[in-house]
C-alpha cells in the first residue's frame, strides 16, 4: 500500500538519503547513475525541504537482509561514523515482498559485489556463463577467483540449476533447524556489538601484511585472540578475519587448547585444520556419525545459526575427503543460502578445487583417449 506524495517531497527524500550516505562513502545503487535522469536537477529550482535522516539521534542505521553483501558498507560505517555512532540490524524475518527480494538479488549480482566479497550465497543468481566471464575480470582478487572456480566446479556436476538446488535445500530438516536458530544468533550479535566494534578497530591496526615470525602465546595474534575469547562470536570473527598465514602459524597452539574454547571457536579451528591440514581433530572424531551440530555438543544449549553453518562446512569438507559427491552437493547447497564468509570461504573453495579439478582433468584425459 503506497501513499502518493508530491514531486518536491519525493525529490528531497531521495537526495537527502543520497547525500547522507555519501557522507560515509556509501555509494548509491549502480542504477541510480541512469535513473537519476528521471528526476529534475538537484538545484535551487527545486524547493528545499528539511528531511531527517538516520535514526532518532541522526546516526546511520543500516538494515540488511541476512544474505546481503553488507561487509563493505559496515566497514565504511565503522571507519567514517566510528564505533557506537551507527546502528546495524540484520533482518532475519521473511517479510520482504517479492519486489524487495528481487532488489536484494540484484544488489548481490556480480558487478555489485566488491572485490574480495564474492561468496557462495551472493552468486547464486549468476549463470554459469557469467561466472566463467567473471573469471577473466582483472578487478577480482585471487580469493574471488578461487571461489568462482569452486562454484563452477560444483555446478558442472549438478543436474539442476543452483537456484533450484537452493530451493531443495530450504526444504530440509537441517535448514529448518538453522532457521529456528537465527533468533539466537541475532541476540548473540546484538549482545556483543560494542565488542565487535572494538574488534574492527583492533583488526584495522593489526599489521596483517607483516609475515608472522613466531608461534607463541605472547605474539600479537595470540594476545588479540585471548582478548576476545570471552565472547565466542568475537573470537570466531577474529580468526575468520585476520590474514590466514597468522592463523595457520598458530594452528597447533590453538588446537592444543581447543577443549578450553566455546563451541563456535572449536568449530572454527576445526574448519581451518580440516581444510588446510586435512586432519579431523580428535575432539570431533564423531563428526561422521553426526547429522546435526547439536549431536557434536549434546550438552550445550543455545547453539545458534552460526554453529549450524560451520557444522555444514565441516560436513562438506568431510564429503570432499570421502569423495562423496552427493553429500558435498547437499551441504554446498545449504552453504549457498548462508554463505561461508571470511577467510574460511577460501579454505573451503581451495579444497573443492583441489578435489574436483583433479576429477575434471581425469575426465578430460579419458575423453581424449576415446577420441578416434
Amino acid at each position: 500500500m503506497y501513499t502518493e506524495i508530491d514531486y518536491t517531497l519525493a525529490h528531497n527524500i531521495i537526495y537527502a538519503g543520497h547525500d547522507f550516505a555519501a557522507e560515509f562513502e556509501i555509494n548509491p545503487h549502480k542504477e541510480f547513475a541512469t535513473t537519476r535522469f528521471i528526476l529534475e536537477e538537484d538545484d535551487d529550482k527545486v524547493p528545499l525541504i528539511e528531511i531527517e535522516t538516520g535514526d532518532e539521534d541522526g546516526n546511520p542505521y543500516l538494515m540488511v537482509d541476512k544474505s546481503y553483501n553488507y561487509g563493505p558498507a559496515l566497514s565504511k560505517l565503522e571507519k567514517n561514523a566510528g564505533e557506537g555512532n551507527y546502528s546495524f540490524y540484520i533482518n532475519d524475518e521473511d517479510d520482504f515482498d517479492d519486489e524487495n527480494q528481487e532488489d536484494m538479488d540484484d544488489d548481490a549480482f556480480l558487478d555489485d559485489i566488491e572485490p574480495d566479497y564474492i561468496d557462495f550465497n551472493n552468486i547464486v543468481p549468476a549463470l554459469d556463463e557469467e561466472l566463467e566471464v567473471e573469471l577473466e575480470n582483472e578487478n577480482r582478487t585471487i580469493a574471488d577467483l578461487i571461489l568462482l572456480r569452486a562454484e563452477l566446479n560444483i555446478r558442472y556436476r549438478e543436474d539442476l540449476f543452483a537456484d533450484k538446488m537452493v530451493e531443495i535445500a530450504k526444504e530440509t530438516t537441517e535448514y529448518n533447524r538453522y532457521e529456528e536458530a537465527i533468533e539466537l544468533h541475532t541476540n548473540a550479535f546484538n549482545q556483543c556489538k560494542d565488542m565487535l566494534g572494538s574488534l574492527v578497530n583492533d583488526l584495522n591496526s593489526f599489521d596483517g601484511e607483516k609475515m608472522p615470525v613466531k608461534n607463541s602465546e605472547d605474539s600479537d595474534f595470540y594476545l588479540l585472540f585471548t582478548k576476545y575469547i570471552t565472547n565466542e562470536l568475537c573470537a570466531h570473527s577474529f580468526l575468520n578475519s585476520v590474514p590466514t598465514a597468522h592463523t595457520l602459524l598458530h594452528l597447533e597452539l590453538l588446537q592444543k587448547n581447543i577443549d578450553e574454547y566455546p563451541p563456535l571457536v572449536q568449530l572454527t579451528i576445526a574448519a581451518f585444520s580440516y581444510g588446510y591440514q586435512k586432519k579431523l581433530l580428535p575432539v570431533f572424531e564423531n563428526l561422521p556419525r553426526c547429522k546435526d551440530v547439536q549431536e557434536l555438543f549434546p550438552t550445550r544449549v543455545g547453539l545458534h545459526a552460526m554453529h549450524h553453518k560451520l557444522f555444514w562446512l565441516l560436513k562438506a569438507i568431510e564429503a570432499i575427503d570421502n569423495e562423496d559427491l552427493q553429500q558435498l552437493l547437499h551441504y554446498h547447497s545449504l552453504l549457498r543460502i548462508t554463505g561461508v564468509g571470511g577467510r574460511l570461504k577460501q579454505c573451503y573453495a581451495l579444497r573443492i578445487n583441489e578435489r574436483l579439478d583433479e576429477g575434471t582433468e581425469g575426465e578430460d584425459e579419458t575423453e581424449e583417449e576415446n577420441e578416434p
